[in-house]
């Protein structure tokens, strides 16, 4: 009975057919307490993660056999979404939702499945519920402007495709001088009342050369109609300085500017939050200090809900434009933590640095040893 049992053991798909897997452990420091949901990155390059044409494991030439797992038996999968996969070196991009994760915290990646002929990584419970819109901007030839949450659609008006100072896969980039923006019609899931988060990684192509709002990344005010939205851009002060605005209105105005945080020529990754009360703004994953003249306060009744969200340019016009690269731009409708921000900053910033990816575990090797189950072939 027990050779029996062992020969229909080895004769199942165990570990649903996967050959390979990794641990993947979050390193000490990353993670400030324990995040809900979140959609943790994992990218690089890795020879494994080639096919096998290209003398990798993978199986599939789409990359659809690379899975996450939350247990090292492989079958508690975890929701993912491949940004990109190239199959000749192993390049990846993917985003993977950990329910609870932690300094400590480890997950697994699966690899080398030939059985699957459909990926494994299509996006879906990724992003939670607070997500109003994703916008990775994947492949430096081609510019995708998908929304990855399915809220909304954004149209492209002249922004190029580039693999110049992006921090994840490929980004938009937006030139002043010949009007490059993007646009969102409005939807339910854009009018965040009082309670937002903006995020995105920035490159600034130099100085504006003059004082005033110059460079524009995220508008949607109704300024010849309601008055009411909300708006995020980089302005350069008669001095010199560069600062981030934040800008609320409704019946009253807030905003915080930050004065001397934004480098020219240097990616950065800034965000920003409002939850009815206090407004913030983040420059790598750190809390910025508010300039004094602004109030940065409520914003009562800011909602807009009919007018156009603008990606690099002010809604209203007049020549205020984006001048440099934005990648992974993401809005919520709930002001995320400062230690969200810290960890997406960590993890965007050196994948090496936050995970620690364990050595490969062949698992057609273990389902040769039976015994590793318990059961002794007599």
């Amino acid at each position: 009975m027990k050779r029996l049992l062992s020969l229909l053991l080895l004769a199942s798909p165990l570990f649903g057919g996967w050959n390979y897997y990794r641990s993947v452990t979050v390193n000490s420091g990353q993670i400030t307490g324990t995040l809900t949901n979140w959609p943790a990155p994992y990218f690089g390059t890795y020879a494994y993660l080639a096919t096998v044409a290209n003398g990798g494991l993978v199986q599939n030439s789409n990359g659809y056999d690379i899975a996450f797992f939350a247990d090292s038996g492989l079958m508690m999968a975890l929701p993912c979404e491949q940004e990109n996969y190239i199959a000749s070196s192993g390049s990846v991009d993917y985003f993977v939702d950990v329910s609870s994760i932690a300094v400590g915290t480890t997950i697994y990646i699966a690899y080398g499945n030939s059985s699957v002929s459909t990926p494994q990584c299509t996006g879906s419970g990724v992003w939670d519920a607070n997500s109003s819109l994703v916008a990775h901007f994947p492949n430096g030839s081609v510019l995708s402007v998908a929304d990855s949450t399915g809220n909304n659609t954004i149209t492209n008006a002249g922004a190029t495709a580039t693999n110049t100072h992006c921090q994840i896969d490929g980004c938009a980039s937006f030139v002043k001088a010949s009007s490059q923006y993007m646009t969102v019609a409005n939807t339910s899931s854009i009018e965040l009342g009082t309670s937002m988060t903006f995020e995105f990684w920035l490159y600034i192509n130099g100085q504006c050369g003059s004082a005033g709002t110059c460079n524009v990344y995220i508008d949607k005010v109704d300024r010849g109609g309601t008055g009411k939205g909300y708006f995020i851009g980089y302005n350069e002060s008669s001095g010199g300085s560069n600062y981030i605005e934040f800008f609320l209105q409704g019946s009253t105005t807030s905003c915080d500017n930050y004065t001397g945080t934004i480098s020219n020529n240097a990616v950065v990754y800034i965000s920003a939050t409002y939850d009815g009360s206090t407004m913030k703004v983040y420059q790598n994953g750190v809390q910025l200090s508010q300039e004094g003249g602004c109030n940065g306060s409520v914003a009562v009744g800011s909602t807009d809900t009919t007018h156009t969200l603008y990606i690099g340019q002010l809604s209203s016009g007049g020549g205020l434009y984006a001048n440099g690269e934005l990648d992974e731009i993401r809005i919520s409708n709930t002001p995320r933590s400062a230690a969200w921000m810290t960890a997406n900053y960590n993890a965007g910033s050196s994948q090496t640095g936050f995970w620690t990816i364990g050595s490969q575990v062949n698992l057609s090797s273990t389902v040769a040893n039976p015994s590793v189950f318990g059961i002794a072939v007599q």
